[in-house]
């Protein structure tokens, strides 16, 4: 639950209609989808703006809406909702998910690179599941509107959090990190994706490790020495892996069988079952 307050504080908006009292027991961008009793952000994108939806995430019994725009006045006159005016709704989004991330309080790790997010957030999950309550964003929901709402998801009894960030121009993993806030933050690789947003290798380079600039309380870095030189990282602790270089965590011997992986880290033997990989996907 979250309250109108609480909305109006975190996203620094006027409340032009409600009271600061009601709670809303979620939040939602989407009017076709919208439950009972969430509050509506109205979203511009490419193709649609929320502001267009307005009435119908309230006809669904929405608790209120936040906007940025000029819309019908007409909309506020009904006790039982709110509006709330902010001047960017998906900035917004971000410091509210960023306040309820400080208010559940989940330890946060935060996974990014040119590939293999996905698949590593959920092998991190099925390995943390078994003694820790966990949460996870859902497929690759890694962007700006993703993150927020992965975050907004998770709930008190949540005592870890795995997210994957994506980005596709430069500031977006720093914005993602400033809103998670990891105590964890792990970076697989640098490879060419994106290229026409961020320019060059050393672009993506410097994208993903912003990641390391919003680490909560100087929390810990994860970084692959077989692609990134961490000498290159201002970060004090870094924690290092990899299969080809010199690493704290080093996987070595690795072999493919007919029913799984088998390989050696730092001397101790690990064998994953095919069908536990399959799953993950």
């Amino acid at each position: 639950m979250i309250t109108v307050r609480e909305l109006v504080d975190s996203t620094n908006g006027e409340l032009l209609y409600g009271k600061l009292s009601k709670q809303c027991r979620g939040v939602s961008i989407d009017s076709r989808s919208i439950r009972k009793e969430e509050v509506f952000i109205a979203l511009k994108g490419k193709n649609f703006d929320g502001h267009d939806f307005i009435k119908q995430a309230l006809s669904k019994k929405a608790c209120g809406f936040i906007y940025s725009k000029s819309i019908d006045k007409a909309m506020f006159f009904n006790n039982s909702k709110f509006a709330i005016k902010v001047e960017d709704t998906l900035y917004s989004l971000g410091e509210i998910a960023r306040f309820h991330r400080e208010k559940c309080n989940p330890k946060v790790i935060a996974v990014t690179g040119s590939a293999g997010k996905t698949t590593t957030k959920n092998l991190i999950t099925e390995v943390l599941s078994n003694k820790f309550n966990t949460c996870r964003n859902y497929g690759t929901q890694n962007n700006l509107i993703g993150v927020p709402l992965n975050i907004l998801r998770s709930d008190s009894f949540c005592q870890i959090l795995i997210l994957e960030l994506g980005t596709n121009k430069p500031g977006e993993i720093f914005r993602l990190a400033e809103i998670s806030k990891p105590d964890i933050g792990i970076l697989l690789n640098i490879g060419p994706s994106h290229l026409k947003y961020l320019g060059s290798l050393k672009g993506i380079q410097k994208e993903k490790v912003s990641l390391f600039n919003n680490l909560k309380n100087q929390g810990q870095a994860v970084v692959n020495t077989d692609c990134l030189d961490v000498n290159n990282i201002k970060y004090d602790d870094i924690i290092t892996f990899g299969i080809k270089k010199k690493a704290d965590f080093k996987a070595e011997n690795i072999n493919f069988l007919s029913n799984g992986i088998r390989f050696w880290v730092n001397k101790i033997e690990f064998f994953m079952p095919f069908r536990s990989i399959e799953y993950l996907y």
